[in-house]
């Protein structure tokens, strides 16, 4: 009977900076990694900086990185941002609340759901909600 390999997750941490992985990571194979951002570019902050630059870094190394984020009233859509597939959600807010939060953390469960190609869910900068449903 053949021996079945578990599945691991590795924990980025969002201080490191690119240059500075850990080292568990360079030996890892390959992997599809999903990066989920309330702020993307073109709109700026802390948290999507940071998140584009580990992408570039992990992106160098093998790994397949994909970005979701907030498209607040706007419709969903799937774009490409220098390179990375992009999935911008529709959380029918028009500004940032709580109840935006609420509405993407529940989009973000129900993508992740319906994909299974997915190894990695890294989160930038996560709130509340998320960190009780992706422990």
């Amino acid at each position: 009977m053949p021996q079945r390999i578990p599945k691991v997750s590795v924990i980025i941490p969002a201080y490191n900076r690119a240059n500075v992985l850990p080292r568990a990571i360079e030996n890892i194979s390959m992997k599809k990694i999903l990066m989920v951002s309330m702020a993307f570019p073109p709109r700026f902050g802390g948290a999507a900086v940071q998140a584009v630059t580990l992408a570039k870094a992990l992106r160098k190394r093998g790994h397949q990185i994909e970005f979701l984020t907030n498209n607040l009233k706007e419709k969903t859509t799937i774009e490409d941002y220098d390179g990375f597939k992009v999935h911008r959600l529709q959380t029918s807010e028009k500004f940032e609340s709580k109840r935006s939060e609420a509405l993407f953390t529940l989009k973000i469960l129900l993508h992740s759901i319906s994909r299974n190609d997915i190894d990695i869910i890294h989160f930038h900068s996560a709130r509340g909600l998320e960190m009780f449903i992706f422990p």
